[in-house]
C-alpha cells in the first residue's frame, strides 16, 4: 500500500512555486532553499505525526532532465540524515510527457513499462519517494507499487516539490 503523500507547493505560485519553476527550467538544479523547506515540511509538519520513521530516500528519474530529481533527492536525503538509493530506473519507454495526456487513463497507459526497480539498490524500511512535479499522481503511485512488488517491506511515502494540477 502506498501512503498519503505531500507536496511542498503549487507550481508557479509566488515564492516556492516560482523557485521550483526556475530550478527546473532556468537553472537545471533545484535550489538549497527548496531542500530546507522540504526538510521542514517532512520533519516538522508531516512526520511529526508518524511513529514510524523514514529509513531511506529514492526518487523518480526524468528522461528530459536525468540529473535534476536525483540531485535534489540526494541533497534532501543528506539533510534528513538518510541514505539515498536510485532504486527506481527509467526504461525510456514512455512515449509522451504526462502533461500532454488528456485524461487519467491515458496518463496511466503512457507509463506502461516506463519504470523498473533495481532490487540491488533497494533498502529495508520506509522510503520517501521523491518527484519534482505531480499532477495526476500516477507516476508516484506506479513507482510505489513497483517498489512494493520489488520486495519493499516498509511503507512508501510519496513527496513532490510542486503540484501542477489546476484548481
Amino acid at each position: 500500500m502506498i501512503e498519503w503523500g505531500r507536496v511542498l507547493c503549487r507550481y508557479h505560485d509566488p515564492g516556492l512555486g516560482k523557485l521550483v519553476a526556475e530550478g527546473k527550467y532556468k537553472h537545471s538544479r533545484f535550489g538549497d532553499q527548496l531542500v530546507v523547506e522540504s526538510v521542514e515540511l517532512i520533519t516538522q509538519r508531516w512526520f511529526a505525526e508518524y511513529d514510524q520513521p523514514l529509513d531511506w530516500v529514492t526518487c523518480i528519474p526524468s528522461n528530459k532532465h536525468p540529473e535534476l530529481v536525483p540531485d535534489f533527492a540526494q541533497r534532501l536525503a543528506d539533510a534528513l540524515h538518510l541514505p539515498f538509493a536510485a532504486a527506481v530506473k527509467s526504461t525510456g519507454l514512455k512515449k509522451h510527457d504526462q502533461k500532454t495526456m488528456n485524461n487519467n487513463l491515458l496518463k496511466l497507459l503512457n507509463l506502461d513499462g516506463e519504470y523498473e526497480i533495481d532490487r540491488n539498490l533497494m533498502r529495508k524500511g520506509n522510503v520517501l519517494l521523491v518527484d519534482d512535479m505531480v499532477e495526476s499522481g500516477w507516476t508516484l503511485n506506479l513507482a510505489g507499487i513497483l517498489l512494493k512488488a520489488g520486495g519493499l517491506e516498509g511503507k512508501v511515502y510519496p513527496f513532490a516539490l510542486a503540484n501542477t494540477r489546476e484548481l
